[in-house]
């Protein structure tokens, strides 16, 4: 019986697959003037403002303003809100989080 000569594993490139990124429409936050955009992490509760992905668009009305429509970047594992602070921000949360107690 002939020993067969050593031959390393063949490796085999295949073509990878692009996954299409598809973006679910979760909700629309809409802050009244004065007002701000805050995010809540789950996990390390820490309450910070939330910073915008990219403005869509500006469009401009009709006596002349301009209206901006921009984007958030929505993280996993966070809850989002509209309020004028901080301190307020954080009550609103604590209302969210007792709605998902009950």
């Amino acid at each position: 019986m002939k020993d067969k000569p050593f031959q390393p594993d063949q490796i085999e490139v295949t073509a990878q697959k692009q996954i299409a990124k598809q973006e679910v429409f979760l909700g629309r936050l809409r802050p009244k003037p004065g007002q701000k955009i805050y995010q809540w992490n789950l996990q390390t509760y820490v309450i910070s403002e939330v910073e915008f992905d990219e403005v869509l668009a500006e469009i401009q009305l009709e006596d002349g303003q301009y209206k901006v429509k921009k984007k958030i970047k929505v993280l996993p594992g966070h809850l989002y809100a509209c309020a004028i602070n901080y301190k307020n921000a954080g009550k609103q949360f604590a209302k969210m989080i007792n709605k998902i107690a009950k």
